[in-house]
């Protein structure tokens, strides 16, 4: 699996995402179920107006805790899941696994507060990283390597 490290995203590559696919008129588009698991504040309204802004994501939950966040998973069957690193801690990697496990299929983008959360986030089996401060082309670009 070849690792790509663009700015301040590093993605694995190549990975296909399972996607969900709306018709619309005669042709086809394909849409990108996405849960945002976040605290509220400037993280979590920037990235649902960096979402809102890509025409094949639709934000199907926001969480903001544990309980919360299984609850938008199980419910919402999002193809991604983007997590705060910051929220769970230490716990980032064991959610990723979960996630990864329970919902086959699932891409997981964590949002790291530093660069030596990168590595142990990806082995975690997360298909991206980016560090706080990233711009929505970074985010463009994790989602279309998914």
């Amino acid at each position: 699996m070849d690792q790509a490290l663009h700015a301040s995203v590093l993605v694995r590559t190549p990975k296909l995402g399972k996607l969900r696919t709306e018709r619309e008129s005669d042709k086809q588009e394909t849409i990108m179920r996405v849960v945002i698991v976040a605290e509220s504040g400037r993280l979590r309204e920037g990235l649902q107006a960096m979402l809102d802004s890509l025409p094949t994501l639709e934000t199907v939950a926001v969480a903001d805790d544990g309980p919360s966040a299984l609850e938008a998973i199980q419910s919402g069957r999002p193809d991604l899941v983007i997590l705060d690193a910051h929220l769970f801690g230490e716990g980032t990697a064991g959610w990723i696994r979960a996630i990864k496990q329970g919902w086959n299929g699932t891409h997981c983008i964590v949002v790291a507060d530093r660069l030596g959360q990168f590595q142990p986030l990806l082995d975690a089996g997360a298909d991206a990283v980016l560090l706080k401060g990233f711009s929505a082309a970074e985010l463009r670009t994790a989602v279309e390597q998914l």
